[in-house]
C-alpha cells in the first residue's frame, strides 16, 4: 500500500499562490497606472500655476515701473500733484480746486487738472498690461469740518461729480 504524503495539497497550494502572484502583479500595474495619471494631473496643475505666477509677476512689474514713473516726472510735480510713491495714488494741490462752501472748480483747479490728468494718463498708457486691467480711477471730494455732516457729505460729492465732469468734458 501507498501511502500518499499530500503530493496534491502542494499542487492545489502552488496554484493558489501562483493566483495570488497574478493578483498582486493586477493591484502593483493598476496603482502605477493611477499614480502616471495623478502625476501628469499634477504636472498640468503645475503648468497653470506658473502661467498664473508669470502674468502676475509682470503685472506686479509693470505696476512698479509705471508708479516709479510717476514719482520721477517732473512735469507732474510741476503741476502741484504729489504721487504717493508706494501706493501710486496720485493727490492734486489741497484748496485750489473750490473755494469755501463751494463746488464750482476754481481757473487753478482746471488748470491743475487739465495739467495732471494727461500726464498720469499718459504714463499709465506706457504699460498696456496695466492699462488693459485698469479697471477703477477713483475720484474724492473733501470738504472742511464746518456744517454738518449731511451738508459736507453732499458737498463732497458734488465736487468730486464736477470734477468728473470736466474731466470727461476734457476729453
Amino acid at each position: 500500500e501507498e501511502i500518499n504524503l499530500g503530493g496534491d495539497f502542494w499542487i492545489s497550494y502552488s496554484d493558489l499562490m501562483a493566483g495570488l502572484l497574478l493578483v498582486f502583479i493586477f493591484v502593483t500595474i493598476t496603482m502605477t497606472l493611477d499614480l502616471a495619471r495623478q502625476n501628469d494631473e499634477m504636472t498640468r496643475a503645475k503648468e497653470r500655476l506658473n502661467a498664473i505666477v508669470e502674468q502676475n509677476t509682470e503685472s506686479v512689474a509693470a505696476w512698479d515701473g509705471a508708479i516709479k514713473q510717476l514719482c520721477n516726472d517732473a512735469r507732474l510735480k510741476e503741476s502741484n500733484a504729489r504721487p504717493d510713491c508706494e501706493t501710486g495714488a496720485v493727490e492734486l494741490a489741497e484748496g485750489a480746486f473750490f473755494g469755501f462752501n463751494s463746488a464750482d472748480l476754481s481757473e487753478e483747479g482746471r488748470h491743475s487738472l487739465a495739467t495732471a490728468v494727461p500726464i498720469i494718463v499718459g504714463q499709465l498708457e506706457k504699460f498696456p498690461l496695466l492699462w488693459k486691467k485698469l479697471q477703477t480711477i477713483s475720484v474724492i471730494g473733501h470738504t472742511d469740518p464746518k456744517g454738518t455732516y449731511e451738508y459736507n457729505l453732499q458737498l463732497s460729492q458734488d465736487r468730486a461729480r464736477r470734477v468728473v465732469e470736466f474731466l470727461s468734458a476734457s476729453e
